[in-house]
C-alpha cells in the first residue's frame, strides 16, 4: 500500500479487441495493492480522435483531462468488473459490501443497461493503491499522446498473433452479428494508411479478414512506436502469457514495483480451464478461463491457407506483424521473463527477411 500522499504508479494495458487485455487486466486486479479501471473510455467517453497529432497542444488537453477523469472514475462498469477482488486494508465486512453494491448493480442491467453502467460505486478499493491500472481496448492509436501527456506511465502493450486476433473477432460476428467490427473509416488516416496511401474507396472493397487485418497492423503499429520497453513500458505475446501466465505476471509486478501476492496465484489458477468450454453447447465468447493449447492454436483450424497468406501479407508491413510472422533480431526486446517460457506448438526458427507469402498458412510462428 502506498502512503498517504504518495502518487500512485500508473499503468494502462494497450491492446485489440480479443487480445486477452481483460484477463491480464484481471490478472493485475488480484493484487491487493492495485486499483484496476477496466475500459473507462466507453463509460466516460474519450474526446481523442483515434489517430491523434501527440504535439498537438489541444489534443494534450483533451489527454490529460481524460485520463484525469479515468482515474477518479467511481461508475459501475469501470470497477464493477468479477470477479470482485478484495483489497489491502479493506476488512470483510467492507468488502462484502462493495461486492453486494456491484452485483446489485449488475442485476439493474437487466432493467436499464445504458444508465446502471453509470451508477457510481460508493465503496472504492484500495484507499492507497499502489498502482493503478487501466485496461482499455480502444487506445492503441492514441497512445503516443497518452504516453506525452503522462511521461511516467508504463504501458504494457498486449498484442495477440494476428490471425488469433481475426479469427476470434470472426467467430463473434456469426454469433453476435457484424455490430462495428468492420468499422475502419478511421484507417485513411493512420500512418499506416497515409504510408501506403489508402483511400475510402480501397476500405469498400476489403473482405471481413482484410478489413480486420489493416485494423489490426494500423493500430498496433502506433503503440509499438510509442510503447518501446527501452524507454519502461512492456511488451508482451498473448500466446506466451497463456503459455506461462505466472512468468508473465511476475516479470510485469516487478517491472511496476509490485511484491508478488498469493491472490494472483490463486486467480491465475482458477483461471486456468482443462481445454473443456464452459457449456459443451454455448460456450462463453467472453469467458475468462484460457486453456493453453485451444486459445493459442484454434486459429489454425478456422482459417484457410489463403485467409492466413493475406493477414500475414498485411501485418507484415509493420514491425508489430512481423513480430509474429517472422523472426526479426528485435523479436528479443520483449519484456524479460525471469523464468525460459516454453516453446509453444507450432514454432520453429525463420531466416530473417523470409518472404512470408510462401509459407504454409498454418505452420507459422504462433
Amino acid at each position: 500500500m502506498s502512503r498517504p500522499g504518495q502518487t500512485p504508479v500508473l499503468a494502462m494495458i494497450f491492446g485489440s479487441p480479443r487480445s486477452g487485455t481483460t484477463w491480464l487486466g484481471k490478472i493485475l486486479d488480484a493484487h491487493p495493492d492495485v486499483h484496476y479501471v477496466h475500459e473507462p473510455e466507453i463509460g466516460r467517453g474519450c474526446g481523442l480522435p483515434q489517430f491523434p497529432a501527440a504535439d498537438d497542444a489541444d489534443h494534450r488537453r483533451i489527454a490529460e483531462r481524460d485520463l484525469a477523469l479515468w482515474t477518479a472514475t467511481r461508475d459501475l462498469r469501470s470497477l464493477g468488473t468479477r470477479p470482485v477482488m478484495r483489497k489491502r486494508g479493506e476488512n470483510a465486512v467492507a468488502f462484502g459490501l462493495r461486492v453486494a453494491e456491484i452485483y446489485a448493480g449488475k442485476a439493474l442491467e437487466r432493467l436499464s443497461y445504458p444508465a446502471s453502467q453509470r451508477l457510481p460505486i460508493l465503496r472504492g478499493t484500495a484507499r492507497h493503491p499502489r498502482v493503478r491500472v487501466i485496461k482499455t481496448v480502444n487506445m492503441l492509436g492514441r497512445a503516443p499522446t497518452l504516453a506525452a501527456v503522462a511521461p511516467s506511465l508504463r504501458g504494457i502493450h498486449l498484442l495477440r498473433h494476428p490471425c488469433g486476433h481475426i479469427a476470434s473477432v470472426l467467430r463473434g460476428m456469426a454469433r453476435y452479428g457484424e455490430r462495428d467490427a468492420l468499422a475502419n473509416s478511421a484507417l485513411v488516416n493512420s500512418p499506416l494508411g497515409r504510408r501506403m496511401g489508402l483511400t475510402p474507396v480501397d476500405l469498400k472493397d476489403f473482405s471481413a479478414e482484410e478489413s480486420l487485418a489493416w485494423k489490426w497492423a494500423a493500430f498496433n503499429e502506433v503503440a509499438w512506436d510509442a510503447l518501446p520497453p527501452d524507454e519502461g513500458h512492456l511488451r508482451l505475446r498473448y500466446e506466451q502469457v497463456v503459455a506461462d501466465p505466472p512468468s508473465a505476471a511476475r516479470a510485469i509486478c516487478a517491472q511496476l514495483g509490485l511484491d508478488w501476492t498469493a491472490e494472483i496465484d490463486r486467480f491465475i489458477a482458477q483461471s486456468r480451464s482443462d481445454g473443456a468450454p464452459s457449456s459443451p453447447a454455448q460456450p462463453s465468447h467472453y469467458s475468462l478461463k484460457r486453456a493453453p493449447e485451444t486459445a493459442t492454436n484454434r486459429w489454425r483450424d478456422e482459417l484457410s491457407d489463403d485467409q492466413v497468406r493475406t493477414i500475414a501479407n498485411i501485418c507484415c508491413k509493420t514491425a508489430a506483424g512481423r513480430w509474429f510472422f517472422d523472426a526479426l533480431p528485435d523479436t528479443a526486446r520483449t519484456v524479460p521473463i525471469p523464468d525460459p517460457l516454453p516453446a509453444l506448438p507450432g514454432d520453429r526458427p525463420r531466416s530473417p527477411g523470409q518472404d512470408v507469402s510462401a509459407l504454409d498458412g498454418k505452420d507459422l510462428l504462433p
